[in-house]
């Protein structure tokens, strides 16, 4: 279709934070140019970061076109999960297609964002590539593929996993995991728990002490391990075991 493309300039604002993006306006939704997603360049928010917006990305097909240029075009990173960003919040049918390429995507951030997004997808697909990238080897994208867990229906299925992941070498995965089992009210994480509240990181002290209060308040207070968390250096976890113990 042949039709002249005139620029565009979009200001919408999210709270407190104002987004600009430029891209080629159509006269219709239904009649933009899809390949015209190629070529669109993000404006960086006010935090500095990428994003895309526009009535182009609500077109039927448009999942596809960005999923092709998040694979094809060599976009740099920030760009990349930009695109992942926009995938998730168009009106297609992307999860199964975002499972496939996550499993070889080389970017770390990449996969980051694809298992932040794929929460909001088909959860059964979800689940399945959920379980495998919190096997990956970065501790980042096991973190958020943790943290989305929590998040998607039928997660109990994966508590074995997210027992494992509660006693994780990164500090900043274990906590993660420690949400979620609290979250889910995960029975089978109690003992995990109960060790990781005596983790040489505070926070991670203080999620366990709230994990295992979700999960069972009057067997919380007396646990011996929770009992001496009371006089723990750390003003947050005392209070907390305080809190839970009573005294």
């Amino acid at each position: 279709m042949n039709r002249t493309i005139f620029t565009m300039l979009v200001s919408v604002s999210f709270g407190s934070s104002l987004f600009v993006f430029a891209g080629p306006a159509p006269a219709f939704a239904e009649e933009a140019d899809l390949d015209s997603l190629w070529a669109m360049e993000p404006l960086a928010t006010r935090s500095g970061l990428p994003r895309f917006l526009g009535p182009e990305f609500q077109v039927e097909g448009a999942a596809a076109v960005l999923m092709d240029r998040l694979v094809q075009a060599g976009d740099p990173s920030d760009v990349r999960v930009a695109l992942v960003d926009a995938i998730r919040r168009t009106n297609d049918d992307w999860s199964a297609s975002m499972a496939d390429v996550l499993r070889s995507e080389p970017d770390a951030s990449v996969r980051v964002a694809m298992v932040d997004a794929l929460r909001y997808g088909d959860q059964a697909v979800a689940l399945k590539a959920l379980e495998k990238a919190m096997k990956d080897e970065e501790a980042t994208v096991r973190t958020a593929a943790v943290r989305s867990v929590a998040y998607c229906e039928g997660a109990d299925a994966l508590g074995s996993q997210i027992n494992e992941l509660i006693r994780d070498f990164d500090a900043s995965v274990r906590s993660a995991a420690t949400r979620t089992a609290g979250t889910l009210q995960l029975q089978s994480a109690w003992n995990e728990l109960v060790w990781l509240s005596q983790d040489a990181d505070s926070e991670n002290r203080l999620h366990a002490i709230r994990a295992l209060q979700r999960i069972n308040p009057t067997k919380a207070a007396s646990q011996p391990e929770i009992q001496s968390l009371v006089d723990d250096v750390d003003a947050k976890v005392s209070r907390a075991a305080r809190q839970i113990t009573g005294r």
